[in-house]
């Protein structure tokens, strides 16, 4: 599965502005300096879901807002089945963070069947 980083950093740059926050002001916020969240923004930096979660929170969203809503939905769940004992054991070792956007996904997927 991969995302499209550069429809993410658009979608935080967008909700950034619409909260009338600088570059400056997120960074700081968030805890990165600003070089490197233009980066996010443009879509040439990887960051961490810890991270994003960050951001999401200070614009106000989750960041399985930001990340749902930029990437085909048949792109991240094509290869997940809530049946499948190997996907178990990953959810049982993940973050919480992590099952509660798989288990999004199994929600928006059986609701598409």
């Amino acid at each position: 599965m991969s995302f499209d980083k550069k429809k993410i950093g658009a979608k935080i740059a967008s909700l950034r502005r619409d909260k009338k926050l600088t570059q400056e002001q997120l960074a700081e916020k968030v805890g990165v300096t600003v070089q490197y969240l233009g980066t996010i923004e443009r879509g040439k930096a990887n960051t961490t879901l810890d991270r994003l979660d960050k951001i999401a929170d200070v614009l106000g969203c989750s960041s399985y807002d930001l990340i749902l809503n930029t990437t085909p939905l048949d792109d991240v769940s094509a290869n997940i089945s809530d049946n499948d004992p190997e996907m178990e054991k990953l959810l049982l070792e993940a973050h919480e963070f992590q099952r509660s956007f798989v288990k999004k996904i199994l929600k928006i997927k059986k609701s598409k069947e």
